[in-house]
């Protein structure tokens, strides 16, 4: 318990005041005065018995400063001259001990002592600058200050990242007898100043306007304590990155910088990238983390990234569409196509402890990128033994799925890619610039001899091949997949005979009589497969015999058809077939093949060559 000291005899010796500021505006003041007081034992009493009440005063007075420095009150002067001061801090307590000479130096006692008054200038700062003022918690706290400064650093780099620094340096002090927990009186005034409400400051331009109070950003601490002199440090550093004075990011407990890239290849492709850097920030909640941090970071990821694909098909129309004057053959570029909205590649790094999220993000117009997968393919052609084109299309088709252990369906994107209409439209392009003005139309699945597709048992790859040609002897009938006719005449010829006469020469005698002509016709037949069983059982050669059936009755018209002759020989009654062989045989890879052999009489008196067939 502090003691009441009353000084009713003193005499002032020296005196001084310090202003305690905030800037220009005064929250209160530290009074020092150094005085002499004579404390006056009670008249009547013995020597002894003053010597012990001064003694016992002193002594209290002496312990009082022992235990914590301070004096409850301290009254200067008597009745209505007096004053009292409350909570005085005694930095120097002196008496004299020579008492041998005179024992009213006994009385005399030297003190310096100090305590500060405060002043309640809240309005005033209100008044003054509302804006900037407008947290005036810290002046509950203006009874233990000594001194307080703050300043503020901005910083604008030039790739537009903004960052600030706050300093608050203050000194406390024991205003009372009653010892404060100043640890902890410190860390409320910088809670209360720091995180409350922070001034309205940063008018760097009209971006970073209020940009202290916008963000409401925790940033990163530096405390600084000493419970010795009791003096305390903090600074808070916060740093954003050049997007965070937009609106979209303004309010965000996150901040991003955006950067682009534009490259045309060779081939006339363009690729835009987008490079983020995503950081996040604590917000002014004392129950946030650092964790918090991350997820904070993870929010702005994926509001950007979900925003990626317009931002570059924007820049693909402000600058390549619109204004493609930077770009060789400038005048093609208004008509490329837009973008891809599939990515042809995606990166991200994610630094959890920092709270920082780096990507990129890479979209291009190539024609070879669709929704579904990465098709590729190549056509080329090609003339056979016969002459006749063959184009072939071979191509490549990656699809599209992050989760590489999801089950792989390569018939859903083979179907979706290699339908027939799509195949025919591809390879006649490049047929009908080849072929000639005779040659037949490529047709589905008239025209197509050959397929292949392939896929691996564990991946994401197809790989397949077309090829079709122009042979006119391909066939999309019932049974017939191709049919090919040939035909082939042995003329006749005169009949005669040369008799050597015995002494005399050679003479050849004309019987005015022809052989036989000959007309032999074959068919080369390739049959459809079977629809309904492609192994060698009974189904199989039941499909043989009945397809073969078929095309020998159909051929045995074809042949009846041809036992004619278009010659001038052929009159009437004068020119006569008759069939000498005919058969055919098939196997189990579908093969027929059929031949029949005719001859014929030529008529009399014409000559070999007027011969006609």
């Amino acid at each position: 318990m502090a003691s009441t000291i009353d000084l009713t005899n003193t005499e002032v010796l020296d005196y001084n005041h310090t202003l305690n500021m905030v800037g220009m505006y005064q929250f209160g003041r530290t009074i020092n005065l150094n005085l002499t007081a004579f404390i006056r034992p009670t008249d009547g009493q013995s020597e002894a018995t003053k010597f012990s009440s001064i003694n016992t005063k002193q002594n209290s007075h002496i312990q009082e400063i022992l235990d914590n420095g301070f004096a409850e009150s301290i009254t200067l002067g008597n009745g209505d001259k007096s004053e009292t001061i409350n909570n005085v801090k005694i930095l120097s307590y002196s008496f004299s001990t020579d008492t041998q000479n005179n024992k009213i130096d006994l009385l005399r006692v030297n003190m310096t002592l100090e305590y500060n008054e405060t002043f309640d200038n809240k309005s005033s700062l209100t008044a003054a600058d509302a804006d900037i003022y407008t947290n005036l918690q810290a002046f509950d706290y203006v009874q233990y200050f000594e001194s307080f400064s703050e300043n503020y650093n901005f910083s604008l780099s030039e790739s537009g990242e903004f960052s600030f620094q706050q300093n608050i340096n203050f000194v406390l002090e024991q205003t009372s007898h009653t010892p404060a927990d100043l640890v902890q009186q410190a860390k409320n005034l910088v809670r209360d100043v720091f995180l409350s409400s922070p001034p309205k400051l940063g008018y760097l331009d009209n971006r970073y306007d209020n940009f202290i109070q916008a963000i409401k950003a925790r940033g990163r601490f530096s405390e600084s304590y000493d419970s010795i002199t009791n003096n305390y440090s903090f600074s808070r550093s916060v740093s954003t990155r050049s997007g965070a004075h937009k609106s979209n990011q303004k309010s965000e407990k996150w901040s991003a910088g955006l950067d682009y890239a534009i490259q045309r290849d060779g081939n006339g492709i363009i690729n835009i990238t987008e490079n983020a850097t995503i950081q996040g920030r604590i917000g002014l909640e004392n129950s946030e983390t650092t964790e918090d941090l991350y997820s904070n970071a993870y929010s702005g990821f994926t509001t950007l990234e979900s925003g990626s694909y317009d931002r570059c098909q924007a820049l693909m129309d402000s600058m390549i569409k619109d204004k493609p004057d930077w770009i060789e053959g400038s005048e093609a570029w208004n008509l490329s196509d837009d973008l891809k909205k599939k990515f042809v590649s995606f990166g991200k790094n994610l630094n959890r402890v920092a709270g920082v999220i780096t990507y990129n993000i890479v979209y291009t117009n190539n024609p070879r990128m669709h929704e579904e997968a990465i098709f590729d393919h190549t056509l080329s052609a090609s003339r056979d033994q016969e002459g006749y084109i063959q184009i072939t299309e071979s191509g490549n088709i990656i699809p599209y799925d992050e989760n590489k252990n999801s089950d792989f369906n390569a018939k859903v994107l083979y179907d979706r890619f290699t339908s027939s209409a799509d195949v025919l439209s591809r390879v006649n392009v490049l047929h009908n610039s080849l072929k000639d003005s005779d040659a037949v139309t490529l047709e589905y699945p008239k025209n197509l001899i050959s397929s292949s597709v392939s896929f691996p048992a564990y991946g994401l790859n197809i790989s397949y091949s077309f090829v079709y040609s122009d042979d006119k002897s391909l066939k999309n009938e019932t049974y017939v997949r191709k049919l090919k006719k040939t035909d082939s005449y042995n003329a006749p010829t005169k009949i005669t005979s040369n008799v050597i006469a015995p002494n005399n020469k050679e003479t050849n005698y004309d019987s005015n009589q022809t052989s036989l002509g000959k007309k032999s016709l074959s068919f080369e037949c390739v049959f459809k497969r079977n629809p309904n069983s492609n192994l060698i059982n009974k189904a199989h050669t039941d499909y043989l015999k009945t397809s073969s059936a078929s095309v020998f009755s159909s051929i045995k018209t074809e042949i009846e058809k041809s036992a004619f002759i278009n010659a001038k020989q052929n009159v009437s009654n004068q020119l006569s077939f008759f069939l000498e062989s005919m058969g055919y045989n098939f196997d189990s890879q579908y093969s027929f093949n059929s031949s029949a052999e005719m001859a014929f009489v030529d008529r009399r008196g014409v000559a070999a060559e007027i011969l006609e067939y």
